[in-house]
């Protein structure tokens, strides 16, 4: 499969998405289509090279207004943030005693 599909479940009066990507790589137009019962788009085979992305990666899907943002996620790296903020919580006094010495 060269592209990934993208649902989504928010409602969009456009009929077109316009990805950014940094680096170089130019802004693009794209249709939002039917998939099945829902609705998604496909991110064109060169921008996920350039992200380097593929299909089974877990994204992470933000919106503001009429903007969409998808940032890949590191399942380790949040394994690691959860466990900082859980430490941090934790020993909030210790670390707060420390801060201030």
């Amino acid at each position: 499969m060269d592209n990934v599909t993208c649902y989504r479940r928010l409602s969009i009066n456009d009929a077109s998405a316009i990805i950014h990507a940094l680096d170089g790589v130019s802004e693009m137009k794209i249709k939002v289509r039917k998939i099945g019962n829902a609705e998604g788009v496909v991110i064109p085979k060169t921008l996920l090279k350039k992200l380097r992305w593929k299909a089974g990666d877990q994204l992470e899907l933000s919106a503001t207004d009429d903007v969409i943002r998808l940032r890949a996620v590191d399942p380790d790296f949040e394994r690691q943030l959860e466990a900082a903020r859980y430490a941090m919580e934790k020993y909030k006094v210790a670390l707060s005693r420390l801060a201030d010495s």
